[in-house]
């Protein structure tokens, strides 16, 4: 059963606030972490942005949310330029407010 989710975040790219409605009709994947993350965060970035080059065209129904766990350090700025090395369909967000059962590192969900 898909979770009962709503969120309010900072999209990096454009300074919009975005909301569950903002990706109705697209797949969505939150996933938490931060910039300086060495390892963990980039390597995940880099197979969501393979998997989202495989699957070309379709793509473009899918976003992937990149919310930072570390917004005292991760400016909007900062990541517009993180983000934009992986691929188009990430967006870098600041948390303003979520509500979930649970706290995953990352949640898949579509929103029909």
């Amino acid at each position: 059963e898909t979770p009962d989710l709503k969120f309010a975040l900072t999209r990096a790219n454009d300074g919009a606030v975005v909301t569950q409605d903002s990706y109705r009709g697209k797949i969505a994947l939150l996933y938490f972490g931060y910039t300086n993350c060495p390892d963990v965060c980039p390597a995940t970035l880099s197979n969501l942005a393979a998997v989202l080059k495989d699957l070309g065209p379709r793509a473009n129904g899918v976003r992937v949310l990149f919310v930072s766990v570390d917004p005292a350090r991760d400016s909007l700025a900062a990541l517009k330029t993180y983000v934009a090395a992986f691929a188009p369909q990430i967006d870098g967000c600041v948390e303003r407010t979520m509500r979930s059962p649970s706290s995953p590192n990352a949640i898949a969900f579509c929103i029909a």
